[in-house]
């Protein structure tokens, strides 16, 4: 049990340190590159959609049944649709926030809800205490800085301070360890449930990308610089992804 809990404080560790040096590299650029921000944002919006089609689908396609992600993709597009219809409630009645506040608070709750399966996935297949020297700890760890840079990008724009994504960054990787206990604690969980859980991941994820990022932020630079952010990121995560699996 204690090895149980150390291995998940190691590894959320390890989650939270990838955030938060995507977060120190978001920031050398925004103080380096002033007025930049915006198209760093899409970029990171080409790196989120990346990561879901050379990552995320596929090996969720080769874990999982493809009809439990597909309805599990529905639900979670359905829950973002219906938070953002509250939010948008509320705006129509006190006239605040913002659609960066949206992104920023829709990318933590679909990030956490990526981090339950995963930590799950990474729980049940721990077996023996050889983990801690794994590469896949290295590759766990380089996976995140992506999303630390996300994070902090919609984090700036939504007017956020350094101390708010620290909290953010730490919260998302507790999620993660307590799903990794979760996972090495019950062993049997109902692999129908698991299955549902990542569909919803993949469909929130996959809302909060093209949705809250993608789509908002094409008035804010031209189609062709538009188009060029987009591929660019696409093209870093792949090469990314690639060198991730040379490990």
């Amino acid at each position: 049990m204690i090895f149980n809990l150390y291995i998940s404080l190691f590894i959320s560790f390890l989650a939270f340190l990838g955030m938060y040096i995507g977060g120190i590299t978001t920031t050398f650029f925004k103080q380096y590159l002033p007025g930049k921000i915006h198209r760093l944002y899409i970029f990171c919006g080409g790196l989120l959609v990346g990561l879901l089609i050379f990552e995320v689908i596929p090996e969720s396609i080769q874990q999982y049944d493809q009809l439990g992600l597909i309805i599990g993709g529905f639900l979670g597009i359905i829950g973002m649709m219906a938070i953002e219809n509250i939010f948008h409630s509320k705006n129509n009645h006190n006239g605040k926030a913002s659609n960066y506040v949206h992104g920023i608070i829709f990318l933590i709750i679909a990030v956490a809800i990526h981090n339950v399966p995963t930590g799950f996935a990474i729980g049940t297949n721990i077996v023996d205490q050889s983990i801690t020297g794994s590469p896949l700890l290295w590759a766990l760890f380089l996976h995140h800085i992506p999303e630390g840079i996300t994070l902090m990008v919609s984090s700036i724009l939504a007017g956020s301070n350094s101390l708010s994504f620290s909290l953010i960054t730490a919260l998302l990787a507790l999620i993660l360890g307590v799903s990794i206990l979760g996972g090495i604690s019950i062993s049997n969980l109902s692999h129908q449930f698991n299955t549902i859980l990542m569909g919803s991941a993949i469909g929130t994820l996959g809302y909060v990308t093209v949705h809250e990022i993608l789509w908002k932020s094409k008035t804010t630079v031209t189609a062709r610089e538009y188009i060029i952010l987009v591929c660019v990121g696409l093209i870093f995560i792949r090469l990314y992804i690639l060198s991730l699996e040379l490990l």
